[in-house]
């Protein structure tokens, strides 16, 4: 399980007053919005298990595109994500580094994991309804 923010979600917070953010999730917080872009996600860190070995050290990730498809916002990354009939959720950067999501897996582990981590819950009031 990989949470993933928007950067207007609970980024701002993370760092105290000295610790500053990645250089690189610097500079696209600092990117204004177009119409192809409107605001960076990010993957925060992953929380390891055992489904997602080889991820551990992923930490302040910029997702990209959603199978193969570019996202513009959080709203799109959702909506890409939860839509999917895939058996796997291919998520990329700008440099086409991948995170690849066996669905089947990914579900069947995501209550153990939010329990493990003390996770109330998969998703943020504003999406549960979604």
């Amino acid at each position: 399980m990989v949470p993933i923010v928007p950067k207007t979600g609970i980024l701002p917070s993370m760092w105290g007053e000295k610790d500053a953010p990645p250089v690189n999730l610097l500079a696209e917080l600092s990117n204004y919005p177009s119409e192809d872009y409107r605001e960076p996600v990010v993957a925060i860190q992953t929380l390891p298990d055992e489904i997602n070995k080889g991820y551990h050290g992923l930490t302040f990730w910029l997702v990209t595109e959603v199978n193969g498809k570019k996202i513009r916002d959080f709203k799109d990354f959702y909506k890409a994500v939860s839509l999917s009939d895939s058996e796997f959720v291919v998520l990329a950067d700008k440099n086409n580094s991948q995170v690849i999501i066996d669905r089947k897996r990914e579900l069947e582990s995501r209550p153990r994991i939010l329990e493990r981590y003390q996770i109330s819950s998969d998703k943020s009031p504003d999406l549960k309804g979604n």
